[in-house]
């Protein structure tokens, strides 16, 4: 078989001739191709008419030398795909044959119908706010939380079972009361019969030191209800910003799908008007569906961050609603110095452990008491004397105290000085960790909030200035701009959408963290916060719960 080279006369490009008279110049129209082809048509079937190359341009389309593509015994190479890659066995994609009577817009229909129409892109997006749905934000949510969680009304039940111990621990034993018998039938008699009371008085203040031991565990019982609002608080925030990041991502994979339908359906027109490579729209093509299949992950994200969400404020069964925050809202930096000082001052878990410390304290005073100050107890009985006249009342009066011989409560003394020294290096190693946990966090918020800056400000506006360059360009002069120039540009373009959406959400959740970890009511607290340790300041402790 052999193969025609010809050569357009007003651009001197060569073409392949594929089907005897179907050669075309891909910088011009099929509608030029046309004109020339009917005012000068060669026969191709003569070999000895073959105008060498470089010859001067006599008509409209004049041929130039042919050369074999192959010998006879040379086999064709084809590109063989193997069997196992999806896909595989999709045929080939194979223009019309050129028929020159056939009318321009017929024959655009009949390729761009070569083209599958792409499916329509998903919508599922959080319902507009209206009269009747009104927008909820973070506020509400963590209201609604508060007042529906589980976790916190069973936190306070145990703070509420705390301050029952701490009353208990203060009172006084009670007498006890009751009958006694002597000496029965002794001569026959009744012996002595009455009554008896005994009493144990507490001595040294003892009450008071397992009262103010007792306390600490209500203090800590009070802290962790503390820390279980903050708790619940970021399971809302969390999954609250998860959800709006989800959104954004919907609303910005949507928008870059229709952007990419665009740009497929503008390079089938141009590969049917020969403008184009047939294969150039199907790697378009390609990069739509990816774009409806981010659609369709952005979506799921969404989905899952509004059923996490509504979990968290205890209402599982809650249909979605519009929610109120801006994802792209310009967060502000962070005193790192100022915001450990806060942590180190104000966090549960430390204050938690310095209770544990006072209470080792209290407990080992207390057993120090205990075998120098022992209780007494009092028993006393009045019987009457039944065993001879004159039958007279009588009373016994026992005052005891334990000896501390063998007993001296060594045990409980060396555990209350280990407690001791156990809580406070605890301490230290809490406040070690919990110093880590503001590191990571704030150098993740540092530098999610700047790139996020940055995406915004340079990275995305000069792509998208550069992809309408390349695509205004490649219109212009295919020479200076390949298809392939465009296809790295739509990547690039999606690559930094991607990047950016990931950006927002490694954002807010190291701003979650923070709040978290610094223990504020609010996410807005982190400016004021910030602000405030600008000026050398730090927020006031918050003051611990009264005793009972």
């Amino acid at each position: 078989m052999r193969r025609w080279w010809w050569r357009c006369l007003v651009c001197s490009g060569t073409a392949l001739c594929l089907s005897g008279c179907q050669s075309y110049c891909a910088r011009h129209t099929v509608e030029h191709r046309v004109k020339n082809l009917s005012r000068t048509h060669l026969d191709v079937s003569r070999e000895e008419n073959v105008t060498p190359p470089g010859a001067a341009a006599t008509s409209g389309i004049q041929r130039v030398s042919y050369q074999p593509e192959r010998t006879e015994s040379e086999p064709r190479r084809t590109l063989e795909i193997p069997r196992e890659i999806p896909g595989s066995g999709a045929a080939p994609l194979r223009l019309p044959a050129f028929d020159p009577n056939e009318p321009e817009d017929q024959r655009r229909d009949n390729i761009e119908r070569l083209f599958e129409p792409l499916p329509a892109v998903p919508e599922r997006l959080l319902p507009s706010a209206t009269p009747a749905i009104p927008s909820l934000s973070l506020a509400d949510l963590q209201q609604t939380a508060v007042e529906y969680s589980p976790i916190l009304r069973r936190t306070a039940a145990e703070a509420e079972i705390a301050r029952g111990v701490v009353i208990q621990a203060g009172l006084s034993p009670n007498p006890t009361v009751g009958y006694e018998s002597d000496a029965v039938r002794t001569l026959a008699t009744k012996g002595y019969q009455g009554i008896l009371l005994s009493q144990t008085f507490i001595t040294g203040g003892k009450l008071t030191l397992a009262q103010n031991a007792a306390a600490m565990d209500y203090q800590n019982a009070c802290l962790a209800l503390q820390a279980a609002r903050i708790d619940v608080a970021t399971q809302v925030r969390d999954a609250f910003y998860d959800t709006l990041v989800a959104h954004e991502k919907v609303r910005l994979t949507r928008a870059l799908a229709k952007f990419t339908d665009d740009i497929y359906r503008a390079q089938i027109k141009l590969a049917s008007g020969g403008q184009a490579a047939p294969f150039e729209p199907l790697q378009l093509r390609v990069l739509a569906m990816q774009a409806r299949n981010s659609v369709v992950q952005a979506e799921a994200d969404q989905e899952a961050g509004w059923r996490r969400l509504a979990a968290a404020i205890g209402q599982p069964r809650m249909v979605a609603v519009p929610l109120t925050g801006d994802v792209e809202e310009t967060l502000p930096s962070l005193n790192f110095d100022a915001a450990q000082e806060h942590l180190l001052t104000n966090h549960t878990q430390l204050r938690a452990i310095y209770n544990d410390v006072v209470q080792a304290r209290i407990q080992s005073e207390l057993e120090c008491v205990k075998p120098r100050r022992p209780d007494i107890t009092v028993y006393g009985a009045v019987q009457k004397d039944y065993t001879g006249t004159p039958f007279n009342t009588t009373y016994n009066l026992q005052i005891s105290v334990p000896l501390p011989i063998w007993d001296r409560n060594q045990g409980n003394i060396l555990k209350a000085h280990a407690d001791i020294v156990r809580g406070e290096n605890d301490r230290e190693a809490t406040a070690n960790s919990l110093i880590q946990q503001l590191a990571d966090a704030a150098g993740r918020y540092e530098s999610s909030r700047t790139q996020a800056a940055n995406y915004r400000a340079s990275l995305l506006p000069d792509q998208v200035r550069t992809y309408r360059g390349i695509y205004q360009r490649y219109q212009e002069d295919r020479d200076a701009v390949k298809f392939g120039d465009i296809i790295v540009a739509q990547q690039t373009l999606a690559t930094l959408i991607t990047s950016y959406v990931d950006l927002l959400n490694q954002q807010w959740q190291a701003t979650v963290d923070l709040t978290r970890l610094l223990q504020l009511d609010d996410l807005a607290e982190i400016g004021v916060f910030a602000e405030k340790a600008a000026n050398g300041l730090a927020p006031p402790a918050p003051v611990p719960p009264s005793l009972p």
